[in-house]
């Protein structure tokens, strides 16, 4: 619903996440991937930072799991209903399973083991790009080739800035066009 992807619509200097969100108890991970840039990353935040995810990234379109949503028991669901994450998707919960994510990472990816790319074996972290990579083919009528395989990414040395304090700081506009202006988490 809310992810575009014709060239002509987009705007030329910022990004246009797709974000798809998993959480086994108290941790989270976020797969981005901008269908523009080709970029693809996976954030370990924790549900301690998943907001701060959100506002980083500013994705145009969430999928999460059918039981987060509209469930503020939930801590993705609580985010959800404050408008954080653009579009809600939902999405039912075997599209987040795991064992799947490992099986079609690995196919996208082209490699035999995922050791460079997931620290150990974090469901959540295989779980999040899974849900990504399912529903691109639906979206996109196939995976897109052009995705940069994911780098994983921890939350640690996240700088959390305000939208009225990003223009002051000259990093609101990038000179490189369709880029992020905001470097990805390190």
């Amino acid at each position: 619903p809310g992810t575009v992807v014709e060239e002509n619509i987009l705007p030329v200097v910022e990004n246009n996440y797709l974000a798809a969100v998993c959480v086994r108890g108290a941790e989270a991970a976020v797969a981005l991937t901008d269908l523009s840039t080709g970029e693809f990353l996976v954030a370990l935040p924790g549900v301690g930072l998943l907001a701060d995810v959100f506002e980083r990234f500013a994705p145009a379109e969430t999928l999460a799991p059918a039981e987060a949503v509209n469930n503020t028991d939930n801590p993705l669901g609580k985010l959800l209903a404050l408008g954080l994450g653009g579009g809600v998707t939902r999405r039912d919960g075997y599209q987040f399973d795991p064992h799947e994510g490992e099986t079609l990472l690995k196919a996208h990816i082209r490699v035999p083991t995922l050791a460079a790319f997931c620290p150990g074996d974090d469901p959540a972290a295989l779980g999040a790009p899974r849900a990504a990579l399912a529903y691109l083919p639906a979206n996109q009528h196939a995976i897109p080739a052009h995705l940069i395989p994911p780098p994983v990414r921890p939350a640690t040395g996240l700088l959390r800035l305000h939208r009225a304090t990003t223009p002051h700081l000259g990093l609101a506009a990038s000179p490189r066009p369709a880029r992020c202006a905001i470097p990805p988490l390190r």
